[in-house]
């Protein structure tokens, strides 16, 4: 790849394969697509990215001087912008606490009974022909229900406000202009619910009803975070879906494993949701110089960034159909700071030992013999019957 271009088919092909060639070779590279960005691989430079909010800051119009730069989450810009996800601290915490208790376990839990309508329901109406199509059929209408059902839209519009979103993402012609009609369908329907706000108790009303620093969210930014809530909670969640059931196609033995205990699906999911992310990207500007591991900046100006989270990956995880790639056995694979956490007891011990060697292997900063083993397969006392996971400092995988 001449020019590093996340919205190309190479990339789309390919993504795993450059993601580690990246890694491997050059860390922090600077692509000309799209205005021009830097892309970084490390998982330090990453962190700090992510955690450095007087340096990295992802609003959407940011000053620098005299100038206004176009900001965001996304390469190219959006349109729109995406919410919170377009704000910085503390802005965007007070956003995420209006938020917070919708999207919390017990929020969750409250709402399963009616989850598992919708299932039924999206189950029920193509059983009947002994065949479906797993994609078109579960994986996307079961998102795109339960999120507006949730979040208090219409759920009748749910294969409208999928089809737009789904288009959108792989920018199909006049999908934007369709994109502008779902803003402003989700527009009108804020406006029309203001007047009687607080009496359907969803998570529409919360953010009409709520206060941000002593005064009402306006339409506007009310139409806005249910805008990025849509863009969250339904392509992202299909691609996952849809990711994680093609795995478990292709290893029979681990989905008749998950359906013999149900007790190992919350640790498979997790995993599988790290490992198949749909998001794993996120750009941030720079408000002045900055220092990676391998560059320094030349001026103190606004850059695009794009961060990529750089887990390494044993060969026996998920691997999707046709990448065939192998994770680099360099040390700079090996990153700090993620550690084993995993006690005795929180999985079952098929999926506890696969968890937390991947998980004390992403944690090990080594030199490229241990890392190399990292990448390959547990040492002996990794077996199915470990209970408990060794500490992270434990000599035998080299952390």
């Amino acid at each position: 790849m001449e020019q590093f271009d996340h919205h190309s088919e190479e990339f789309a092909e390919q993504w795993r394969q450059i993601y580690a060639g990246m890694r491997h070779t050059c860390p922090v590279a600077h692509s000309d697509r799209h205005g021009g960005f830097f892309i970084l691989t490390r998982y330090d430079d990453a962190k700090r990215v992510l955690r450095d909010h007087d340096t990295f800051v992802c609003g959407r119009d940011l000053t620098f001087g005299d100038n206004v730069v176009r900001g965001g989450v996304t390469v190219p810009t959006n349109p729109v912008r995406m919410g919170m996800m377009e704000m910085d601290p503390p802005q965007s915490q007070n956003y995420r606490q209006v938020l917070a208790p919708w999207l919390s376990r017990k929020a969750i839990d409250r709402y399963r009974p009616r989850m598992h309508e919708i299932v039924s329901w999206t189950v029920d109406r193509v059983i009947e022909a002994g065949n479906l199509d797993f994609v078109d059929d579960i994986a996307n209408p079961l998102p795109a229900m339960i999120s507006l059902d949730y979040f208090g839209l219409s759920l009748e519009k749910w294969n409208d406000y999928a089809t737009i979103l789904h288009k959108a993402v792989y920018r199909e012609k006049g999908s934007a202009l369709q994109l502008a009609g779902l803003l402003d369908d989700v527009r009108d329907t804020v406006r029309e619910r203001r007047s009687a706000a607080g009496t359907r108790g969803d998570l529409t009303d919360a953010l009409l009803t709520a206060e941000v620093d002593g005064a009402p969210i306006d339409d506007e930014l009310v139409t806005e975070l249910l805008f990025m809530l849509l863009n969250g909670g339904i392509d992202t969640s299909t691609a996952l879906i849809a990711s994680m059931f093609l795995y478990l196609d292709e290893h029979p033995d681990e989905r008749t494993a998950l359906a013999a205990d149900a007790t190992l699906i919350p640790a498979a999911v997790d995993e599988m949701l790290r490992y198949f992310t749909p998001g794993p990207a996120s750009p941030a500007q720079s408000r002045g110089r900055w220092t990676s591991a391998a560059v320094t900046s030349s001026r103190e100006t606004g850059y695009g960034w794009r961060w990529v989270r750089p887990t390494t990956i044993p060969t026996s995880s998920p691997t999707r159909s046709g990448s065939n790639s192998t994770a680099p056995t360099t040390a700079s694979t090996c990153p700090s700071g993620s550690g084993c956490t995993a006690a005795s007891g929180r999985f079952s011990r098929r999926w506890r030992w696969r968890y937390c060697w991947k998980k004390c292997c992403a944690g090990c900063r080594t030199i490229a013999s241990t890392a190399a083993r990292c990448a390959t397969t547990p040492p002996s006392h990794w077996s199915t019957a470990t209970s408990q996971c060794p500490r992270p400092s434990h000599p035998d995988h080299g952390c």
